[in-house]
């Protein structure tokens, strides 16, 4: 779920490995969201229109104990 602005609403993510070896792995997420569902309607000058998509590249990488 996606939490914003006092809405919570269920959040479709699509996560790629985009490289991985013994210690460490990169995952690439994507997923698009609309402000509207979360009640977020003002538009200052027309800056934000329409569902927006936000993409997140994470690198793990495992410490030694």
């Amino acid at each position: 779920d996606l939490h914003v602005a006092g809405t919570s609403r269920p959040l479709s993510v699509t996560t790629k490995v985009g490289e991985a070896a013994a210690d460490s792995a990169t995952l690439e997420v994507s997923a698009d969201i609309d402000r509207a569902d979360f009640g977020m309607t003002w538009n200052r000058a027309g800056m934000l229109k329409g569902p927006a998509a936000i993409s997140v590249t994470a690198h793990f990488v495992r410490q030694p104990a």
